[in-house]
């Protein structure tokens, strides 16, 4: 006589998600309430972020966002700056003394200054 095939039932799914109640004095709640607000997380997401050692994106301000902007104006015309000398030195005989390599200093220097502001890794 052939067997029958029971059908097992799935058991409770995986737990997803959990309270871990966390204890603070009135001094540390306060302080760690005001990081969240300052980072501009709820309490439960800051502390899950720290404790995960998630990254903390930078607090962005008006101020950052001009100054991002601006380093970017100012990188696109020492670009075209940086092109002119080349192309000047390229057609004239002249012996000019000019340092390209500062300029191709500089124009790095602003890249990594706008990544910072924008909270983005750099390799330095």
């Amino acid at each position: 006589m052939p067997k029958k095939i029971q059908h097992i039932t799935s058991a409770k799914s995986p737990l997803t998600s959990g309270n871990i109640p966390v204890h603070f004095n009135a001094l540390d709640y306060q302080l760690v309430k005001a990081k969240s607000i300052e980072a501009g997380y709820s309490l439960s997401e800051y502390i899950r972020r720290c404790a995960l050692s998630r990254h903390l994106p930078p607090i962005v301000t008006d101020i950052s966002i001009d100054t991002y902007r601006e380093l970017g104006r100012i990188g696109a015309d020492l670009k075209k700056l940086t092109a002119t000398v080349q192309d000047s030195l390229a057609s004239c005989q002249q012996d000019i003394s000019i340092e390209l390599n500062l300029l191709h200093q500089l124009q790095s220097l602003l890249i990594q200054t706008r990544k910072e502001i924008a909270g983005i890794e750099t390799d330095n």
